[in-house]
């Protein structure tokens, strides 16, 4: 692979992850939407306490503190705040919370609570809680029991290696919490148990991205989780993984993106049976399981992107994806790529773009009729099957440069051609 080779195939990497690392961003600061119509103090010297909280405003139900030296926070039953957010608290080590049913959302992060503070346990009428606070070791999700309200929890930013579910001697049946969104993200943990889904029958989102979860990810049980619609494990070690034993009826989403799987997921009916997107990018795959895929049979959107297939199965049997809208298989070492039964009737986006592709399908319009955006940046893309397409070029539905507008482009291969589309550059 040659210099500029190298040079395009990072600039890819390096955008892709740009843009991952921005919606990553975003989706932090969604996950408590109320909290941006509620006054915002930059900086508090003070400690926070009965008499800080009673100078503010009577008329403000919400506040965010973005920097605050306290080393203390208290939470009389009279505060009347509906949401309470304390960032970058580096001193803050002291809680003292009287039971207090109106507050609603809390967030605290960037301040050092290695362990949960029992003293959180007085605000029964949590419906949002964010801690990311330094907590380390193993976490109990059985004190979140406690609050009968607590539909969002976020977990994320700490030091967890471990998360367990403890049934106490206290409880005679089956516990089942009120949560809905569980975010674990930004941790340490190395391995999942079953056992610790249990309780978690109303989960719709459950985040585990960017820990150190690694190799097959073993559950122990059977997962029942039939409302979760949304499954992220992106960002972490995993090599292999098997959901044969999950029941989750309703999952729309499952993020699988930069691990190191080198083997394509196991499926089960109970987990396909919903599921719209499965992104598996930047990962090891070197081949696509075509019997897996035929689970897939309500899947809109598949990304591959990043891996390292060099063969795009086409002939051993028939593929149907009747549902599939969007593939993407760019950054790929693919040289020919040929959908021979591979059935996809909806088909209308199809992203190819990489160094080494060299063949592309002559029937592919005619195959997919519905496609309005094939990407194939691709430098040693034959000359002549790009001409052979050129009308789709010109309705910018085939897409094979980038940048300019109707010049020589001196980094494809074919420059002496007089009528070569792949070496001009065209405004998109």
């Amino acid at each position: 692979m040659g210099a500029g080779e190298c040079c395009s195939r990072r600039g890819v990497l390096l955008l892709l992850f740009l843009l991952f690392t921005v919606g990553k961003v975003l989706s932090s600061l969604m996950q408590f939407p109320r909290q941006r119509h509620y006054p915002l103090l930059h900086s508090v010297s003070e400690d926070l306490d009965e008499r800080f909280f009673r100078d503010l405003p009577a008329d403000i139900n919400g506040l965010t503190i973005m920097t605050t030296m306290a080393q203390r926070l208290t939470i009389r039953s009279t505060l009347p705040l509906e949401y309470l957010g304390v960032r970058n608290a580096q001193k803050l080590g002291k809680l003292v919370i009287e039971p207090n049913e109106q507050l609603a959302y809390l967030e605290l992060s960037g301040c050092p609570l290695p362990s949960w503070d029992p003293s959180l346990n007085n605000l029964t009428g949590l419906i949002g809680l964010r801690l990311s606070c330094q907590l380390s070791g193993t976490l109990d999700l059985a004190v979140f029991s406690v609050f009968p309200m607590l539909m969002i929890l976020q977990l994320d930013q700490n030091q967890l290696d471990r998360v367990v579910f403890t049934q106490w001697p206290n409880w005679t049946g089956p516990v089942e919490l009120s949560l809905t969104e569980l975010y674990l993200q930004d941790n340490s943990l190395t391995h999942l148990d079953g056992t610790v889904f249990e309780p978690f029958r109303n989960l719709r989102e459950l985040i585990l991205s960017s820990n150190r979860l690694e190799r097959q990810l073993e559950i122990g049980v059977p997962v029942q989780l039939p409302k979760l619609e949304k499954l992220d494990l992106s960002h972490n070690r995993l090599t292999e993984v098997d959901f044969r034993d999950w029941q989750c009826p309703e999952l729309r989403t499952v993020q699988l993106n930069c691990n190191q799987l080198t083997s394509f997921p196991r499926f089960g009916i109970g987990f396909t049976s919903a599921l719209r997107m499965l992104t598996l990018s930047f990962n090891r795959l070197t081949t696509v399981d075509e019997g897996q895929m035929s689970l897939l049979r309500n899947l809109q959107l598949l990304n591959l992107d990043g891996n390292n297939i060099h063969h795009w199965p086409g002939a051993s049997i028939d593929t149907e994806l009747p549902q599939l809208l969007g593939l993407h298989l760019s950054v790929n070492p693919l040289e020919t790529v040929n959908f021979h039964r591979w059935h996809m009737p909806r088909l209308q986006t199809l992203y190819l773009s990489s160094d080494t592709l060299r063949t592309i399908s002559d029937d592919l319009f005619d195959r997919y009729p519905l496609l309005d955006e094939v990407r194939a940046y691709c430098r040693r893309l034959d000359c002549g099957w790009i001409e052979r397409h050129q009308p789709y070029i010109e309705r910018r539905i085939l897409k094979v440069v980038q940048i300019g507008t109707y010049k020589v482009a001196t980094d494809y291969n074919c420059t002496n051609r007089p009528v070569c589309y792949a070496c001009l550059r065209y405004d998109e």
